[in-house]
């Protein structure tokens, strides 16, 4: 009969973390896991005899929870995102660093009221999106690398009730067959299409209208 698992200390930084070697190696290819599945008297330890890891400790209570319940979660204030994904690049925990950059990409800036979206394509101008520059960037953070372009500057801007919101337009030079899968990309991330217009201007184009809520 197997025996409980073994106790292990460890000292992240300064902070110190009581935990079980079957916690710390759930991820057997990882790095984290390496260090205690050879020989684990390799392992530095401080004065009092802890394990000692220099990375950042804080972060790694976030570390240490997804290795438990292979859940990632957060207080709502929590902004560290860029720092836990090196962290959980460090220690080779390859579903953390996909949980973090998942997390960080639905992160989204609390809005007071519903967002519109305007989309523009044909076949001259390709696709044209405008609205806030926040969410023109939510929507298409490859803009460039796509070839294509985001513009902004007071011109853009819009005015609520609320205050002046940071408008954008981009351009992106998607062919015809992508069109579809652009559209589900933007039904994906929320939005439904409150309006369509189809018509012809010598080059068949045709404009959307969508909201988020």
């Amino acid at each position: 009969m197997a025996g409980p698992p073994k106790v292990v200390s460890l000292n992240v930084g300064g902070h110190v973390y009581t935990t079980t070697l079957y916690t710390v190696t759930q991820y057997s290819d990882s790095k984290l896991a390496g260090l205690f599945s050879g020989d684990i008297s390799q392992v530095p330890r401080d004065p009092k005899g802890n394990y000692f890891i220099d990375r950042d400790g804080a972060l790694f209570k976030h570390v240490l929870n997804f290795l438990r319940t292979r859940k990632l979660t957060f207080p709502e204030d929590f902004q560290d995102f860029a720092q836990l994904e090196i962290e959980a690049t460090f220690y080779g925990i390859k579903p953390l660093e996909e949980a973090v950059q998942k997390a960080r990409k639905s992160q989204q800036t609390p809005r007071s009221g519903p967002e519109i979206l305007r989309l523009f394509y044909s076949s001259k101008t390709k696709l044209v999106l405008a609205g806030g520059l926040a969410m023109l960037k939510q929507l298409v953070p490859n803009a460039r690398m796509l070839g294509g372009t985001i513009s902004s500057g007071s011109t853009y801007n819009v005015k609520t009730r609320e205050g002046i919101v940071e408008g954008g337009q981009a351009q992106i030079p998607i062919k015809l067959e992508q069109l579809d899968a652009f559209l589900q990309h933007v039904v994906d991330e929320g939005f439904e299409v409150m309006m369509s217009n189809f018509f012809l201007d010598g080059n068949a184009s045709q404009v959307w209208v969508f909201v988020r809520k």
